[in-house]
């Protein structure tokens, strides 16, 4: 059977909801006939005074029928999503759950094309705020309900949950129904009384429920000792007195006194006692369909070579035989997993050969149905393995973009040999990994694919293949860190007459920029190494010139760092042209990292001219596009705001600043993706002005430890001059001097200089401090590692232009501040450094910081001339 997959790799066709089935996110219809368990509602209704409902028990006990019953009767708001082994890829998963919360509040759909605005990496963190963010707007209770839990084994999707419960606001509850407890802490909640649990204990018939249930189901007032066996029988387990029920109805009205074995055979009994009532035909069709996820009448018909599917499934239905519906529509339907168990088993057993073509012939159907990705599982079933890696590589460019790398790696490993070491397979599990952040195995995966290039002709498609391992070598090497392998490599490709097709990279939808701010700050920008990057990028520059390479998507990439790298240099002109042809590619690819980066590119230069009306202008421009793509919650719409934030902050508008600070989700933090870091930054300024500089301490601390643990140089340099800034207003000089010149040193080995006066904070005090303790001539080993020259540039840039002048000004008679005059009494009661320190709860160093700016006021050369100044002033 031909298939037709041309339109199935067109990025264009994303972002979409075509991936997601609806049906997984329908409340489950109820029976034909079922009994209200009213203590179980009653129980269920502790929903809503906590945090987290889970109700475990092992299959046929009933979990999500009563919980979707307790919804219905009791009218909940609630956002249903059926789970299964397919939903481990994170943005999968949380897709599923907007696109349920969209059926009650719309608003929340917003967030939807964020998480499909994939980046090389992803922050579950900065999705769940959006979320958060979203879930607040919500005006009613809503309970957020995830059926078959237990399919979930993602640590991803675990830890994601685990947040959203720790932030989660009081009107917004989740359910968890699962054969098992999360494997997540749920101790805490525990402890809190904020968790409500149900188990098969509570979930078993009582007496009259099983007498209710037995008198609807037959029409029959069962017998107290018919009742009382049943009750013993199927120890109050549902799926058990459902089976004795459809015996009984069969005719076979002693089964349960025949019946001597013990409670796990009841299954394999009972549905042999059902079963070999039917007639010959329906076995046959109940058997070749339960190879099926879900079906309808005419999947079913492909399979079986029926043409009267439709009513087969309505005589099952009726019959109440684990038939359940997926819709409210009845077109879709499944088995209950235990009777899809035993009809698979009997499958097996006697239809040994039909298997695979059964299998195959279900493939096809979704093939046609457009549904592929439900198609590859079939194929592979049915060891058609050919057409498995065809339906594979024809999706591969959506569900990279949608990072679901557990998929695909789960399909790929179930290939054989021969064909999953061919180069365009190599290629896709070498992407799988980079997109997992397991660098050092992308380089393992591109010798696989080097390797098979040789056992394979020269053709078209292994020539762009090869193409595209040099591309994925380059960035690579930068992920891993190795920037003079990527600077030797892209020095290569500059000596080329020939430009890779580094479209494929942007074929498969990937963001370049990893939600980074500036761009220059992550690994684009060799994690801030300044004077690398630009060497890089000079060469870049110079290389997409020599192509003609300037009206791609790629170029949007490279002008957008590279007017970051002119703006830091101070060349505004050239920053500028950089930054908006920058934005016109970017709005032109509808590349938001690019984009994003340039517009504050833009804005600061304007800001910088005394234009701050422009500057706004620009940011919430920019703002205004991302509402019109849908992305006004996303990632970059956070990051426009934190600009916007910056410069409201330097106007003095603290009543929309502090608004800004109090939404952030800091209080406890531990560890900071690194796409976070800029907000944090800006927070962290906020802190700094409204002088909570014990909190601001915290924080920076946490930044410069993650910043220094990673190598990443810009934001190690913003956060010693944070703490500088911090520590002055601290009243510890030493430790401020100390952290300014480890930025000074920073700053001078990777060529920063507007950093320091564009910190955010007028840091000229700051320096006037430093200068004053070096004239003096005290620490001198702080100040070793920081040239002269060097040193002159950064006071011009931060506004000292004669640094000689600046500290002669300072050194006549001034009065002295409280602290200055309390070391001055202890320094003339003939204490030494040691002793004063002790006295006032310092640090040794920060004695000797007020001893110098004591000395530099009152124009002494030591102690002596200072006590006799001060007591000739006296």
């Amino acid at each position: 059977m031909s298939t037709n997959l041309s339109t199935q790799n067109n990025p264009e066709n994303f972002p979409n909801r075509n991936f997601l089935l609806s049906t997984k996110f329908h409340l489950p219809h109820p029976p034909n006939q079922h009994i209200i368990r009213d203590r179980l509602y009653n129980t269920l209704n502790g929903t809503l005074q906590c945090k987290l409902t889970v109700v475990t028990a092992p299959p046929g006990y009933g979990k999500s029928t009563v919980v979707s019953d307790w919804v219905r009767d009791q009218q909940i708001n609630a956002c249903w999503v059926s789970l299964d082994e397919g939903d481990n890829d994170v943005l999968r998963f949380w897709a599923y759950v907007i696109a349920s919360l969209d059926k009650i509040h719309p608003e929340v759909a917003g967030i939807y094309e964020t998480l499909l605005q994939p980046s090389l990496m992803f922050s579950s963190e900065q999705m769940i705020i959006n979320l958060l963010n979203r879930l607040m707007d919500i005006p009613k209770e809503v309970v957020l309900i995830f059926d078959d839990y237990h399919h979930i084994e993602s640590f991803e999707v675990h830890q994601s949950i685990s947040l959203l419960l720790h932030h989660l606001p009081s009107h917004i509850h989740i359910c968890l129904i699962s054969r098992n407890e999360p494997a997540f802490q749920i101790g805490a909640l525990r402890a809190k009384g904020q968790i409500n649990e149900i188990n098969s204990n509570d979930l078993k018939f009582t007496m009259e429920e099983l007498s209710a249930y037995w008198l609807q189901q037959t029409g029959v007032f069962p017998k107290p000792s018919v009742l009382q066996l049943l009750a013993d029988f199927t120890e109050g387990w549902i799926a058990g007195i459902q089976l004795a029920v459809l015996s009984e109805r069969s005719g076979q009205t002693d089964t349960l006194h025949q019946f001597n074995g013990s409670h796990r055979y009841i299954v394999d009994y009972l549905m042999e006692e059902v079963f070999q009532h039917l007639s010959d035909d329906l076995k046959l069709f109940l058997m070749k369909t339960s190879i099926l996820h879900r079906m309808n009448s005419h999947l079913c018909d492909m399979v079986t070579d029926h043409n009267d599917s439709s009513q087969l499934l309505k005589q099952i239905e009726q019959s109440n035989f684990f038939l359940i519906p997926l819709d409210s529509q009845q077109y879709w339907y499944r088995y209950h997993h235990i009777f899809a168990d035993f009809l698979a088993t009997h499958l097996k057993k006697e239809m040994p050969d039909a298997y695979k073509s059964l299998h195959l012939k279900a493939c096809h159907w979704f093939i046609q149905s457009g549904s592929i990705e439900e198609a590859i599982p079939y194929a592979i079933t049915a060891e058609n393995y050919e057409l498995a890696a065809e339906l594979i590589l024809s999706i591969v460019s959506p569900l990279l973009r949608r990072r679901e790398v557990t998929t695909l790696e789960k399909w790929l490993n179930q290939l054989p040999s021969p064909i999953i070491e061919r180069p365009e397979i190599l290629i896709v599990l070498t992407w799988t990994e980079m997109l997992a952040g397991k660098y050092e195995n992308v380089s393992i995966f591109l010798t696989k694919v080097k390797a098979a290039f040789s056992r394979e002709s020269h053709s078209g498609p292994i020539l762009r293949l090869k193409e595209e391992v040099v591309v994925l070598e380059n960035f690579n090497a930068l992920l891993l860190g190795d920037y003079e392998g990527a600077i030797k490599i892209l020095r290569q490709l500059a000596e080329r007459d020939t430009m890779p097709d580094i479209k494929i990279w942007l074929d498969y939808g990937i963001e370049l920029n990893t939600g980074e701010l500036p761009f220059v700050r992550g690994y684009y920008g060799m994690n801030g190494r300044g004077k690398q990057s630009y060497l890089f990028h000079q060469l870049y520059h110079t290389f997409i010139k020599k192509n003609q390479y300037q009206e791609t998507a790629y170029a949007a990439y490279q002008r957008a760092a590279f007017s970051e790298i002119h703006y830091e240099r101070n060349q505004d002109e050239l920053a500028l042209e950089y930054a908006e042809t920058a934005i016109r590619l970017a709005r032109s690819f509808r590349l938001m990292g690019a984009y994003v980066p340039a517009v504050v590119i833009k804005s600061k230069i304007e800001w910088a001219r005394g234009k701050s009306s422009k500057s706004f202008e620009s940011l919430f421009r920019a703002k205004e596009y991302l509402n019109d793509l849908n992305l006004q919650f996303s990632h970059w719409g956070q990051l426009l705001t934190a600009q916007i934030v910056r410069f409201q902050l330097a106007k003095g508008e603290m009543k929309l600043v502090n608004k800004w600070a109090e939404s952030c989700c800091f209080e406890d933090l531990t560890e900071l993706t690194p796409n976070r870091e800029f907000e944090l930054l800006v927070y962290l300024l906020i802190l700094i002005n409204n002088r909570q500089l014990k909190d601001a301490e915290i924080f920076a601390h946490i930044l410069l430890n993650q910043a220094e643990q990673n190598g990443r140089i810009m934001t190690s340099l913003e956060s010693h001059l944070y703490l500088a800034e911090i520590y002055r207003g601290l009243g510890k000089g030493f430790e401020s001097i100390s952290h300014l010149n480890q930025a000074l040193r920073l700053g001078e080995g990777h060529g920063y200089k507007r950093i320091f006066s564009d910190i955010g904070f007028n840091p000229k005090e700051l320096f006037q401090q430093y200068l004053l303790v070096k004239t003096k001539r005290h620490q001198m080993e702080l100040f070793s590692d920081v040239s002269e020259n060097y040193l002159t540039s950064i006071l011009q840039q931060v506004g000292i232009n004669d640094p000689s002048k600046e500290s002669s000004n300072r050194t006549g008679v001034h009065r002295l501040t409280a602290r200055e005059m309390e070391v001055l009494h202890w320094l003339s009661m003939g204490l030494s450094n040691k002793e004063i320190a002790a006295k006032l709860i310092v640090t040794e160093g920060t004695v000797k910081i007020h001893l110098n700016r004591i000395y530099s006021k009152l124009g002494a050369k030591g102690r002596v001339e200072a006590i006799r100044k001060m007591e000739h002033k006296s």
